[in-house]
């Protein structure tokens, strides 16, 4: 087969690069460009540290590590008024509600966003807050929850908060992990 003009046949499995018909082109290694780009990207960030709630809407506020190794006293993740919060957005949310799987699902995410929420602005700071909420309609079965942590004691704690309505049963599990 003869080749017309400006165009460039190949052998059936052989690949010509941009650099082989178009010998003046410049050839790119993307991966070094990569590398270049993701070593800037540590330099401009070494030492710093992302926030843990981003600020709405604007950029997200940069922190310098501290190495601490407690909370302060004032930003320790306590138990009762934890599970007060809980226990009063809980109450709150179900108040005329009647169960229904979809509307169960959507009401456990919104309780658990609504938690996390209530229990940053009580001042937990540089905790992991991890929010379960379950939802089960009650039909004479028996539920059993567990759940394992590795952490320390003296400044990690979990809540548990149950509320038992005629139809159905909500459990809420925080778990509050301090981190730097």
């Amino acid at each position: 087969m003869a080749s017309s003009e400006g165009h460039c046949q190949t052998p059936r499995g052989s690949i010509q690069s941009n650099t082989e018909l178009n010998p003046g082109s410049k050839k790119i290694n993307y991966k070094d460009q990569s590398l270049r780009v993701r070593r800037k990207a540590l330099e401009n960030t070494a030492g710093q540290r992302r926030s843990i709630t981003p600020d709405k809407g604007g950029p997200q506020q940069k922190l310098e590590n501290t190495h601490r190794m407690r909370p302060k006293e004032s930003e320790q993740f306590v138990g009762y008024s934890v599970k007060h919060v809980t226990e009063r957005l809980i109450e709150g949310s179900v108040a005329g509600f009647e169960y229904s799987p979809m509307a169960a699902a959507q009401l456990s995410r919104q309780l658990a966003d609504d938690i996390k929420n209530e229990i940053t602005e009580l001042g937990c700071k540089r905790y992991k807050i991890v929010c379960l909420v379950y939802i089960c309609e009650k039909k004479e079965q028996g539920m059993r929850m567990t759940s394992r942590c590795l952490w320390d004691t003296a400044s990690d704690n979990v809540v548990t908060v149950a509320v038992e309505k005629p139809d159905f049963v909500i459990n809420a599990n925080i778990f509050g992990v301090y981190f730097d």
